[in-house]
């Protein structure tokens, strides 16, 4: 469908953004479902968020996406937060409102929610969880999701406790057993945990040292998804593990945003081809 003055703008801000799947996932659903849309890819660094966010609205666009460094930072600029990002501290799609208000969404636990029942067949009720890389917005997010779905216990392991000290803080406001960690210090739980999630950029550049070797018996999801196997990955799928990557998070978190702007279902099985066709071509 040709763009026109009657196209309706979508995208996401970030800080690097080249790498994003993003576009070729949102593009592929608005053209299944014959919308007169379009997903841009806006390379925004954080002294420039604010005045990015408000500029995006003010120009009539539906809404966005955040991506790393932004989702803590976006919380300035929302005006109104329904109460999944509350509760997760942290916002990952905008949607602006008839009357200009910057209404902050989170789609990231829902996202990991329905990626770990795709990917393991997993709930996270009951389960023991160590996230790497929690003091960051996507790894604070999916702390509290943990939490309030029930996990048992969650171990949180950021390369210095000091920047998870408030979230854990928010964690045993729910009743979840936590415990704070180095992310050198990681390793020493992994015959307590069942569970570990990625969310720290290791894995992205060649010779990243590993902070944990998963075995036999872990799950390990990884949130990143291009390189498809990080070091992490491979490791733990040679050790016997079940590993999956961030891939069918990003789409499950992107279908409930798609779902936010436009108010209809997504088409899932376009995003998802669209999605694997991106990742495959940037892996090639």
């Amino acid at each position: 469908m040709p763009i026109d003055g009657k196209t309706r703008i979508v995208g996401v801000l970030g800080d690097p953004v080249a790498h994003s799947a993003s576009p070729a996932m949102h593009n592929a659903a608005f053209a299944a479902a014959g919308l007169n849309w379009v997903y841009l890819a806006c390379h925004v660094p954080p002294e420039r968020l604010a005045g990015a966010i408000r500029g995006a609205r003010d120009l009539g666009w539906v809404g966005l996406n955040l991506t790393v460094p932004h989702k803590v930072a976006a919380l300035e600029v929302v005006e109104q937060l329904d109460d999944e990002a509350k509760q997760l501290g942290a916002v990952n799609t905008l949607r602006f409102g008839e009357n200009g208000r910057i209404e902050g969404h989170n789609t990231d636990g829902y996202g990991l929610v329905k990626a770990l029942e795709e990917e393991f067949g997993l709930t996270l009720a009951g389960r023991q969880v160590l996230i790497l890389g929690a003091g960051g917005g996507a790894g604070r997010a999916l702390a509290m999701k943990c939490a309030l779905e029930g996990v048992d216990s969650l171990y949180l392991a950021n390369r210095t406790r000091e920047r998870v000290e408030e979230l854990a803080t928010r964690v045993r406001a729910t009743g979840t057993k936590v415990e704070l960690l180095s992310l050198v210090e990681a390793a020493s739980v992994l015959d307590k945990v069942e569970l570990i999630i990625n969310a720290t950029s290791v894995g992205l550049q060649l010779g990243d040292t590993l902070p944990v070797m998963p075995g036999r018996g872990h799950y390990v999801y990884d949130t990143i998804y291009n390189p498809p196997e990080t070091a992490l990955l491979r490791a733990a799928r040679q050790a016997g593990a079940r590993v999956a990557n961030g891939l069918s998070m990003l789409l499950h978190q992107g279908a409930r945003a798609w779902e936010i702007w436009t108010g209809q279902p997504a088409p899932i099985s376009a995003m998802r081809a669209a999605l694997r066709q991106a990742v495959a071509g940037m892996s090639g």
